[in-house]
């Protein structure tokens, strides 16, 4: 997907983003935290990767990290993830 969106990126001329971390509801507060700071960091260096590869170096992508704030009671994989929003640079 993140590949995807660097090609949404190139074709669109979209030049920010902003990508949120999230986890499920395993695990203390703090260790979410941690885990959804990983998560949305190695999604967001992914992209920069993909993005330079691509000749594409003027994104600016903003990250925050949730951790469990807003899983379900019961862990669910779909808790485990990263946002992504793609907007014109202003």
């Amino acid at each position: 997907l993140l590949s995807a969106m660097a090609d949404e990126i190139e074709h669109t001329g979209l030049k920010a983003v902003y990508m949120v971390g999230r986890a499920d509801s395993t695990g203390g507060y703090e260790s979410n935290l941690e885990i959804s700071h990983k998560r949305v960091l190695a999604a967001k260096n992914y992209l920069l990767k993909h993005l330079a590869e691509m000749g594409i170096t003027d994104v600016e992508i903003n990250v925050e990290y949730m951790g469990d704030l807003t899983a379900k009671a019961k862990p669910d994989s779909e808790d485990r993830r990263v946002d992504v929003t793609i907007y014109p640079k202003v």
